[in-house]
């Protein structure tokens, strides 16, 4: 598949200094985090760390700030769908990707350059709905889907049951919002959906307690930070309660791993990790495979491009709402 240009002025790394990436941590950690927590939190002023966000956001190192949101809430689960895609016709391609971006149900897509050419994330209510998209779109682009894999994660928490009973449709402005930008302050929320800041700070205090919203956080871009991603996809001999608790503490301890999901399918787990280096990439590796060890059947490893697209609310969910 043929690799645009992710960025218009190209792919350089952006330079970063050791503040820039406290603050990432720091934002990845809560991006709602407010500038005197920020500027408390890495020993600058409160000008120049509203500086700093600034300039990594109009670089593009900064990507997005958004609250991720449990899909189970609204009777969704996630799916992961790997394409090949054949290169007969670089029109027909395009018109793949332009549709399962523009599609109600996509929650990501991630560009390979590997075995994979497109991971497709997207959310369906049951596995009938799902096979009716996947039937959709392997109908219309037979022609150039030539192999396609497909995996049901399985989620690591859930939100408490009394968040469903309680959700109405201020929340759901208000999640709207925060999944857009997660930094859009109480004071400008109250102010597009017509209720009081105070009421508004209860809101989003009641939809993090309950999970509902299970973070507020960041996406960067690796290639601006002159790091590469990749994709681990591992297959297990067993994968009980045990391996679980090693694998969620890695992921704790190893500030590379940017998400680890658990797959129903081909593979039990999936790991994205951002490295500086190959040096960096093996290393990680290695101990990835030794928290999992000795029951790993199988492994494979897919180089990341680019993601094309990502939001942590979905027009399903919002259409759904609305209806």
């Amino acid at each position: 598949m043929p690799k645009s240009a992710a960025h218009p002025d190209g792919d350089l790394p952006v330079k970063l200094d050791v503040k820039d990436m406290k603050l990432l941590a720091l934002l990845r950690e809560d991006s709602r985090m407010p500038v005197s927590g920020l500027s408390k939190r890495v020993g600058m002023n409160r000008d120049t760390v509203t500086y700093r966000v600034r300039r990594m956001e109009q670089l593009r190192v900064i990507r997005k700030h958004y609250a991720e949101i449990d899909r189970s809430v609204f009777g969704y689960f996630v799916c992961k769908v790997f394409m090949v895609l054949d290169e007969v016709s670089l029109q027909r391609q395009r018109e793949l990707m332009q549709e399962l971006r523009q599609h109600p149900n996509t929650e990501a897509l991630l560009e390979y350059n590997d075995k994979w050419d497109v991971q497709w994330r997207l959310l369906a209510k049951d596995l009938e709905e799902l096979d009716t998209i996947l039937m959709r779109i392997s109908t219309k682009y037979s022609d150039i889907i030539s192999e396609r894999d497909t995996l049901v994660v399985v989620r690591w928490g859930k939100a408490r049951s009394s968040a469903v009973k309680s959700f109405d449709a201020t929340d759901l402005a208000i999640l709207r919002l925060l999944a857009d930008d997660a930094r859009t302050s109480a004071v400008d929320i109250a102010k597009r959906i017509e209720i009081g800041p105070d009421a508004v700070i209860k809101r989003i205090k009641r939809l993090k307690e309950t999970g509902i919203i299970k973070r507020f956080t960041i996406i960067t871009d690796p290639q601006r930070m002159g790091r590469q991603w990749y994709t681990i996809a591992v297959q297990m001999k067993q994968f009980d309660e045990r391996y679980q608790q090693r694998v969620l503490e890695f992921v704790r301890t190893t500030p590379a791993v940017a998400r680890c999901v658990k797959t129903v399918g081909t593979w039990d787990i999936l790991a994205y990790i951002a490295v500086g280096s190959t040096s960096e990439f093996h290393r990680i590796f290695k101990e990835f495979k030794a928290v999992l060890s000795p029951d790993v059947r199988n492994y494979e490893v897919f180089v990341g491009y680019t993601e094309h697209f990502i939001t942590s609310l979905p027009r399903a969910i919002i259409e759904g709402r609305d209806t």
